[in-house]
C-alpha cells in the first residue's frame, strides 16, 4: 500500500485530520484522492505561521485557493491562526478544519471586512473550530459577522464554536439569483455576540432555504436576536438552546414571509429573566406574514413576554412550557388559526404589575386553547396574572384545560369576550346561574361563553330558536312541565310570546 504523505511541516497533524474528517480516499494506484487532499496552511508552499498574533491571512486564503483549484479539499489549520481580513471560500468543495475548540481563527483587533469567513461556493463547510475575538466585550471588536454564507448551496456548519462577534455568529443570505438550499448547522456555539444565527431568503429567489439546525447554542446574546428567520421557507430546529441577556432583542423571531418552519425540543429564554425582548415573537414584513409554523416539545422561559404574535396564520405551540416570563404567557395582537394545546402555564406575570395575563390577545381572528394547565397564582405582584386569559376581540376557543393557580375563581379567571369555554377545571361546570331577564318578546339574549342548558316553562309562546334557527316549539309547556332549550356559546336565544315565561338557566 503506498504510504500516507505529510501533510506540510506538522506531521504530528495527520492523525488528528484523519480521526476528524473521516475517511481518505485513494486512486487506483495508490495515490491520494483529489477529493480528499489536505492543504496544511503550515506547508511550506502557504507559510502561515500558526502563533495567534501573526496575520495568516494570505497564507489561509492562498490554500483555500489551491484547494478549490484542484477541486476542492480540506483546509486544516493546526493551531490559532490570526487574521486581519475575511478567510473567503469561493470554490466548491472546499471545507475549512481546525482542531476544535484548540484551534481556528483570531480576528486581529484592526480587522477588515464584513466577515470572518465568507462562503460563496456549494459544497463548502466550516468544522472543528473556535472563531474569537480576543476582546471578550464584543462591542470594543470590529462588526463583523463570524460565518457569512450568501449564494451557495448544500453546505455544512459542524462543531464550530464564535465568541464576542460584533455581528450575527452566523448570517445565511440568499441571494435575488440563488437561494442558499440545504444548509446544515450542527452544535454551532455562539456566546456573547451582539448577533446569533440569522437565516433570510430573497423574494427573487423564492424564499425556499432548505436549512436545518440542530444542538446548536447561542447564549448570552448581547444586542438583537439570538435566532432569527426572516422571508425563509423550510426552516427546521431541533435540541437549541438561547438567550438574549442584553438589549431588547429576542430569543427567535420570525418574520415576514416564513411558511414551514418547525422548532422541537428546545430550551429558549434568559432565565431566569425577564429580558426586554420576547422569547419567541413573529412579525410581518413588506414581504408578507408567517404561516405553518409549528412548535412543539419546549420551553419558553424568562422573555419580557413568552410569545408575541404581532402576524402569522396556521400557528401551532404544543407541549410547550412558558414559565417567569415578564409580562404575559402569550400576547396575540394579530393573526389567525393559532392553536394552543397541551401548554403549560407558571409564573408568568413575573415583572410585578396588574394587567399581566398567561395569556392575552386582541386579535380578530381565531385562536384556540385546549388541553392546557395554568397554575400562575391570581394577583398583581411578581409572578401573579390578574387573570388567565384576557380575551378582547375575535374568536378564542378554551377547552379541555385546568385553571389551577392560587386565588383564582369562576369570576376571575376569563377577563371580556367573545369567548368559548367548554368543560374546563376550575371553570366549569357552573351549575345554575343567575339568568338574564326574560327579554321583550322577539329580541334576541346576549350570547353567553359556556353552553347552556335553559328550561323554560308556562308563558303563551309561539316561537323559540336558537342562534337564528327554529326549535319547532310553537306553544309552552303543558302544565307541570317544562321545554328544555341546548343553547351552545356564543349563540343566541330568541323566545317570540304574548305572555312571557319564566326560564331557570345552568351552565356546563
Amino acid at each position: 500500500m503506498a504510504r500516507l504523505p505529510t501533510i506540510g511541516s506538522d506531521t504530528n497533524s495527520w492523525g488528528t485530520v484523519l480521526n476528524q474528517f473521516l475517511q481518505v480516499g485513494h486512486n487506483a494506484d495508490g495515490s491520494l484522492s483529489n477529493a480528499m487532499r489536505v492543504y496544511n496552511v503550515k506547508d511550506d508552499a502557504y507559510g502561515a505561521v500558526v502563533n495567534g498574533s501573526t496575520d495568516d491571512i494570505s497564507a489561509i486564503n492562498a490554500a483555500v485557493t489551491a484547494a478549490g483549484a484542484a477541486g476542492g479539499g480540506v483546509v486544516y489549520i493546526p493551531g490559532v491562526s490570526a487574521v486581519s481580513a475575511p478567510v473567503t471560500m469561493s470554490s466548491p468543495n472546499v471545507t475549512l478544519v481546525s482542531n476544535g475548540a484548540g484551534g481556528g481563527l483570531r480576528p486581529l483587533p484592526g480587522f477588515s471586512g464584513s466577515q470572518v469567513v465568507l462562503i460563496t461556493a456549494d459544497f463548502c463547510g466550516v468544522r472543528d473550530m473556535t472563531i474569537a475575538f480576543a476582546n471578550t466585550t464584543y462591542s470594543s471588536n470590529p462588526a463583523a459577522d463570524g460565518i457569512r454564507i450568501t449564494g451557495c448551496r448544500s453546505g455544512t456548519i459542524r462543531d464550530v464554536y464564535l465568541n464576542y462577534i460584533n455581528g450575527w455568529a452566523v448570517h445565511s443570505t440568499a441571494t435575488a439569483s440563488i437561494a442558499n438550499y440545504w444548509w446544515q448547522f450542527l452544535n454551532v456555539h455562539g456566546f456573547q455576540c451582539a448577533s446569533g444565527m440569522r437565516i433570510a431568503g430573497n423574494t427573487s429567489s423564492g424564499y425556499n432555504m432548505a436549512h436545518t439546525v440542530t444542538n446548536c447554542i447561542m447564549d448570552q446574546i448581547q444586542n438583537s436576536d439570538a435566532y432569527q428567520v426572516e422571508d425563509a421557507h423550510d426552516v427546521l430546529f431541533a435540541n437549541i438552546e438561547g438567550s438574549v441577556t442584553a438589549g431588547s432583542g429576542n430569543t427567535i423571531h420570525i418574520k415576514g414571509n416564513c411558511a414551514a418552519v418547525y422548532l422541537s425540543n428546545s430550551d429558549l429564554g434568559p432565565a431566569p429573566g425577564p429580558g426586554l425582548g420576547a422569547t419567541v415573537q413573529f412579525d410581518s414584513t413588506a414581504n408578507g406574514s408567517p404561516t405553518q409554523v409549528s412548535f412543539v416539545n419546549s420551553i419558553f422561559e424568562g422573555g419580557l413576554t413568552g410569545v408575541t404574535i404581532n402576524a402569522g396564520t396556521e400557528l401551532m405551540f404544543r407541549n410547550c412550557d412558558l414559565l417567569r416570563n415578564g409580562t404575559h404567557g402569550f400576547s396575540i395582537t394579530a393573526g389567525d388559526s393559532i392553536i394552543i394545546s397541551g401548554c403549560l402555564f407558571d409564573l408568568n406575570g413575573a415583572t410585578a404589575a396588574a394587567g399581566h395575563y398567561d395569556i392575552n390577545q386582541s386579535t380578530t381572528g381565531g385562536v384556540m386553547v385546549e388541553t392546557c394547565w395554568f397554575n400562575t397564582p391570581q394577583g398583581t405582584t411578581a409572578n401573579h396574572v390578574a387573570s388567565v386569559i384576557n380575551s378582547t376581540a375575535g374568536t378564542m376557543t378554551v377547552q379541555n384545560s385546568t385553571f389551577n393557580g392560587v386565588g383564582f375563581t369562576s369570576a376571575n379567571i376569563i377577563a371580556g369576550f367573545p369567548k368559548i369555554i367548554r368543560n374546563c377545571r376550575g371553570y366549569n361546570p357552573l351549575g345554575a346561574i343567575t339568568p338574564p331577564a326574560v327579554p321583550a318578546s322577539g329580541v334576541n339574549v346576549a350570547t353567553q361563553s359556556i353552553d347552556m342548558t335553559i328550561y323554560i316553562k308556562g308563558g303563551t309562546l309561539t316561537a323559540i330558536t336558537v342562534g337564528g334557527v327554529a326549535t319547532g316549539i310553537s306553544a309552552a309547556a303543558s302544565a307541570g312541565a317544562v321545554h328544555t332549550i341546548r343553547v351552545p356559546a356564543q349563540q343566541t336565544i330568541n323566545i317570540t310570546y304574548s305572555v312571557a315565561p319564566t326560564w331557570t338557566w345552568f351552565g356546563d
